[in-house]
């Protein structure tokens, strides 16, 4: 492909990419402030592009700007939160029976081969630590969130539905956004769910290899309203502990206080601006 040239559109789709990854892959977090200068420095552009970049992430619903003061990751309520989920029901459901009616090959190997890829790395993460429950809920997690996102994008996207195409990424980043609702929980155990959630994949996978829509609706309806479970979980313990001092947010696991503390950090602006 031929050089392009760095047009200020251009300079801000690359600033929109860059921060879009960093959303996905959870460096910016529920709560954080985007420092525009150093993402600019990174990305080497000027602060234009970033600013753009922000706006239509801002359009998007991904961050929320707040007068002279900054934009951050913004926070959903519980009313939104829910209804992302719903939705997901809804459209994965429909994909899955356009997906099962006329069920490819390749797509049921592609399916397989991720939860190939997600046994694999449970296996390995349990054999090469030692405290396998701590591992599960910070350093394992966002691979196997990329797994597991894979997985839904792939039939999401062989559905050949352009409107389903075009919402997909979009509803998959939101949902990712509240990743951190899935490590709060202090009685679940991060590998039991993992297993779980590994088992439904291969169930759903089978779903399409047979041409059951019924039992794969069943699967996926479940699969998916235990994530909308573990983000209303995430939006109790942020309830919980929002009111928390200082000296108790230390007693958090690290990744869990920085997250309140930026969460607490935007209630307060927003508050001070009256939003």
């Amino acid at each position: 492909m031929p050089p392009v040239t760095a047009t200020r559109s251009n300079l801000t789709l690359q600033a929109y990419d860059h921060i879009y990854r960093m959303l996905w892959q959870g460096e910016l977090a529920v709560g954080c402030k985007l420092p525009e200068v150093a993402l600019a420095k990174q990305i080497g552009v000027s602060r234009t592009p970033v600013r753009e970049a922000v706006a239509q992430l801002e359009s998007e619903g991904f961050l929320i700007q707040i007068p002279n003061t900054g934009s951050f990751v913004r926070m959903m309520q519980r009313d939104e939160l829910d209804e992302l989920f719903s939705f997901r029901i809804h459209l994965e459901c429909y994909a899955l029976q356009l997906v099962t009616q006329s069920p490819q090959i390749k797509l049921i190997n592609k399916l397989d081969r991720i939860c190939s890829s997600m046994f694999e790395l449970l296996r390995k993460t349990y054999l090469q630590n030692n405290n396998a429950k701590a591992t599960l809920r910070f350093a394992f997690e966002a691979r196997w969130y990329q797994l597991d996102a894979q997985f839904h994008e792939l039939i999401l996207q062989s559905a050949n539905n352009r409107w389903i195409k075009r919402v997909s990424s979009q509803l998959h980043l939101m949902s990712r956004i509240f990743m951190p609702g899935r490590i709060i929980s202090q009685d679940a155990d991060p590998w039991k769910r993992a297993i779980r959630i590994w088992r439904e994949h291969r169930r759903i996978v089978r779903s399409i290899r047979q041409e059951n829509l019924e039992l794969g609706h069943h699967i996926l309806h479940h699969h998916i309203e235990h994530g909308r479970l573990e983000a209303m979980q995430f939006m109790d313990w942020v309830d919980e502990h929002i009111n928390d001092k200082p000296a108790q947010r230390r007693k958090l696991q690290p990744e869990l206080a920085q997250m309140l503390e930026n969460i607490i950090r935007l209630r307060d602006v927003m508050a001070a601006n009256k939003y």
